[in-house]
């Protein structure tokens, strides 16, 4: 049994815990306001229901890197890393930084004011513009019956754009899953 969907918090937004074992390539969807405390919302394709929050550290280096305007921002891809040494209210929780972005052709250094008196220069590498094919296939016969893992996979090759093809095959898998498993509970019951 894999335990990593187990280990995810349950929030809307992307969490350091949820790449603590690695780093997680996003690609963006498109990004709103968002509220006074988290005021931009990034929407991404590999984490359906989540969004990236970025800190305000992070916003810079977005902004110095692609710009301000957050709809040049859609499709541009971003590795994101878990620093555990972030601090938030003096207590060191850990936090989401961000290594390589698309759209650059060589590293690129920001240097951002983190708090009064002290600058911190982070070196974004960079990314390749599109995301390596994915083979939905293979990806399909590793969810096997997990009808979570199968609706994950839906929703990651919807928001690639996968063919009509693949989401059938999926689509299927997944219904065929699902009876699989009332099946399976409706034998429970008549035990």
């Amino acid at each position: 049994m894999n335990i990593s969907k187990l280990r995810q918090s349950n929030s809307q937004q992307i969490n350091a815990d949820d790449i603590l074992s690695s780093p997680v390539t996003v690609t963006i969807t498109g990004a709103v306001e968002g509220t006074a405390e988290q005021p931009v919302l990034i929407s991404v394709a590999e984490v359906q229901g989540k969004t990236y929050r970025p800190s305000l550290t992070m916003r810079k280096v977005l902004g110095a890197v692609w710009g301000d305007e957050t709809d040049e921002w859609i499709g541009k891809r971003c590795t994101l890393i878990r620093n555990p040494d972030i601090k938030f209210g003096g207590q060191v929780v850990g936090g989401i930084e961000i290594a390589a972005m698309s759209g650059i052709d060589r590293p690129v250094e920001v240097s951002v004011l983190e708090k009064r008196g002290k600058r911190r220069t982070f070196k974004v590498l960079p990314l390749a513009d599109t995301a390596p094919q994915r083979d939905w296939q293979s990806e399909l016969q590793l969810a096997g019956n997990d009808v979570d893992a199968l609706r994950a996979l839906h929703g990651a090759a919807r928001g690639a754009g996968a063919s009509a093809d693949v989401l059938g095959r999926i689509e299927a898998a997944g219904r065929a899953a699902q009876h699989q498993q009332h099946q399976g509970a409706a034998d429970a019951v008549d035990a």
